[in-house]
């Protein structure tokens, strides 16, 4: 069977990349990343602890926040700010899709996700090192912030009928 050039070139560069993909994600204990984001968030004044699942948890200005551990690759940082907002039926979903969707748009690097029943929010980033938290932990924080603000706003909006 003859192969062409270009599909064995392009089938070398796929598989080149999946491999490096692979090789970036880093497995730590997951204590070992427990340890630096509770020591960091403690340094910084607030009140860590791990949840059920392994993951650090904090409160900021009455939220919630958790930070997932992913041992498998400590390369990635997520910020998770779950069930912020919570709604009843399609109608509610279907705007919280939207709001959802407008939300994303305008912030960097945040998610907003919505479930069956309520909204999360995420900011989520590979970093170097997860010791470098003190260089993009506020920036992390304002971002998920910020797409709960805009996501809020948009729910809060007056419909063309004045209705909410």
């Amino acid at each position: 069977m003859r192969r062409s050039l270009p599909m064995v070139a392009l089938f070398a560069l796929l598989t080149s990349c999946a491999s490096t993909a692979r090789a970036q994600n880093t497995p730590a204990p997951r204590e070992d990343l427990q340890k630096v984001y509770t020591d960091f968030l403690k340094q910084e004044g607030y009140a860590p602890s791990i949840n059920a699942d392994g993951n650090v948890a904090f409160k900021y200005e009455g939220g919630s926040y958790v930070i997932i551990i992913d041992p498998k690759d400590k390369n990635f940082f997520q910020l998770l700010f779950p069930g912020f907002w919570k709604f009843e039926g399609e109608e509610d979903r279907r705007r919280a899709l939207n709001a959802a969707n407008q939300a994303m748009m305008s912030t960097k690097v945040a998610k907003v996700w919505v479930t069956k029943t309520n909204v999360i929010a995420t900011f989520e980033l590979i970093v170097k090192d997860p010791s470098d938290i003190s260089f993009f932990f506020r920036r992390a924080l304002g971002g998920v912030r910020l797409a709960v603000k805009t996501f809020a706003d948009e729910m809060n909006k007056k419909d063309d009928a004045g209705k909410k």
